[in-house]
């Protein structure tokens, strides 16, 4: 079955993107910017919608524009595991390969910029530096899913919980996590449910909370409500994750 190019789409303008100066496009040349454009439809998915289910023929790819997508596995005896997390600006889909071996599936309501497979791969055949510009993207996610593995097999459950609340200050500038009533204080909100975060992690969504509750009474984090916290101290979060390297990237 053919998961086609979604028909409830819109164009837009590139240079009005809220992800043009990180996404494949950033690089791109005058012309070759004008033919993304050209290709590029804008599409929304509310949370639990599914993009292109796993295992099923895709037509299109692109990029997230808002809000957070989830890759998932289903395993043989029906469980699913979430085994990535996309990021306004981050790249779905996969060039040159008719299926993909994980769902694509909206974990918020999201905003994604899709291109037709055939017509996006004759693209970077033309144009070498949208071409370098996505290898590049691809690497870099390939480098952060291979640290996160060292993470998930090397880290305690507190410095698992840590470590999640750190990638999502580390992007902030990606998920609006808003300044709060001190200076190093940033307001963050879960983009999935506490069973997806355990999902992603590893463990159980009561770990999850019992981290959470922990690090509430050790003056790390302000619980406002189950999916929204205040982040006291970004320093001490880092140190709970044992990550205090990722602080240079919080302060840049």
């Amino acid at each position: 079955m053919n998961h086609s190019l979604p028909q409830a789409s819109f164009r837009t303008r590139c240079d009005q993107c809220s992800i043009h100066n990180r996404a494949i496009c950033s690089r791109a040349s005058s012309t070759a910017a004008q033919e993304l454009q050209n290709l590029s439809r804008i599409r929304r998915f509310s949370a639990g919608q599914v993009i292109i289910p796993e295992y099923t023929e895709s037509l299109f790819m692109g990029n997230v524009v808002t809000g957070m997508v989830k890759l998932c596995k289903t395993l043989e005896d029906g469980r699913q595991q979430v085994v990535g997390l996309l990021f306004p600006s981050d790249f779905f889909g996969r060039p040159f390969e008719e299926q993909s071996p994980f769902s694509f599936e909206a974990a918020t309501d999201v905003e994604i910029c899709v291109f037709e497979r055939q017509a996006f791969e004759a693209l970077l055949a033309r144009y070498p530096e949208v071409e370098h510009e996505l290898l590049v993207q691809v690497l870099t996610e390939l480098d952060a899913a291979r640290e996160w593995m060292v993470l998930l097999g090397c880290q305690t459950a507190r410095e698992k919980v840590a470590s999640f609340l750190l990638m999502l200050l580390r992007r902030s500038g990606l998920m609006g996590c808003d300044k709060a009533d001190t200076p190093e204080a940033r307001i963050v909100t879960l983009p999935v449910s506490r069973k997806d975060v355990a999902l992603y992690l590893g463990t159980t969504p009561e770990t999850v909370s019992r981290q959470i509750q922990w690090m509430s009474r050790n003056d790390i984090v302000r619980i406002i409500d189950s999916q929204t916290f205040v982040v006291l101290s970004p320093q001490r979060l880092a140190h709970a994750a044992s990550r205090e390297e990722w602080l240079d990237e919080l302060s840049a």
